[in-house]
């Protein structure tokens, strides 16, 4: 891997894209280049993705080495195919052409969730299981970037979590609750497992992706196992030993989710340390 590369990272005003950013600027000296389709970010290239001619234009004047491709719409509800099919399927399979066609290196960030919310372990041989519209755009686009013939790296995550996370995983929306000294909320027995991964080491990954060169399908999450009860309860230990969460007793009961983490990345840092960080 050459020691001057030029990244070009979108979605790189969101959550994940915001992470990598930064630390591609600190930790490789890599060339970054951000895009985003808020016009508040003024180093960033402001873009519409789904605007193809200018989607395209963009490629080319900026002629990156590595695509690392976070933008995305994301939308767990029911018939919003639609809404998300230009920027969750067309834009990758154009950054697609474009790598194959230049002989470049696309990151695709993808969805764990495309094996099913209810699969209880999940590893490289779990089938696939489409449940929801947002899990069915991302596997098209993940099928898209594979017959392209370009380099690729599709990376599956599980739930990405950190104070600043979208609230679509409710373990983020406890981390802000938590931060603002709000009671968090546990619903049901708080019992099930997840081995969610931090947005920073999601970062590394991605970045240690682009060091490294690695292609290929990898899901990727965090090596601690730990109960919903058991995040919370840690999160309000570093932040105010006296915020008590409120326990929700519903009918449901929500299962564990395991994801088995690629062999090919190292291990992640344990949730207390990231809270440590952050709170």
């Amino acid at each position: 891997m050459k020691k001057n590369l030029k990244v070009l990272v979108t979605g790189a005003s969101g959550f994940l894209g915001s992470y990598i950013h930064k630390l591609l600027k600190v930790i490789t000296g890599y060339s970054c280049i951000p895009t985003s389709n808020s016009n508040k970010f003024k180093k960033y290239i402001n873009i519409d993705l789904t605007n193809y001619n200018q989607l395209l234009k963009m490629i080319y004047e900026v002629n990156p080495d590595v695509i690392v491709n976070c933008a995305a719409c994301v939308d767990f509800g029911n018939a919003v195919l639609s809404k998300q099919y230009d920027l969750n399927v067309v834009v990758p399979s154009i950054f697609a052409s474009w790598a194959k066609k230049n002989s470049k290196h696309l990151i695709q960030i993808s969805t764990a969730s495309i094996y099913g919310k209810y699969t209880e372990n999940i590893d490289e041989n779990s089938p696939v299981l489409i449940d929801s519209d947002y899990a069915k755009s991302k596997w098209l686009a993940d099928e898209m970037i594979k017959s392209s013939g370009c380099k690729f790296t599709i990376l599956r995550f599980g739930g990405i979590c950190g104070v600043n996370g979208p609230n679509h995983l409710r373990l983020n929306a406890n981390l802000k609750a938590i931060s603002n000294n709000e009671r968090p909320i546990i619903q049901s027995s708080g019992d099930a497992k997840r081995n969610y991964i931090h947005v920073n080491d999601a970062a590394n990954d991605i970045i240690n992706t682009i060091k490294r060169g690695i292609s290929g399908v990898h899901l990727l999450s965090g090596t601690e196992i730990l109960s919903f009860s058991e995040m919370i309860f840690q999160a309000c230990n570093h932040r105010n030993k006296n915020l008590l969460p409120i326990s929700t007793k519903s009918n449901y009961g929500i299962k564990d989710q395991i994801i088995k983490r690629s062999n090919d990345f190292g291990k992640t840092k344990p949730f207390n340390y990231w809270l440590k960080e952050e709170l």
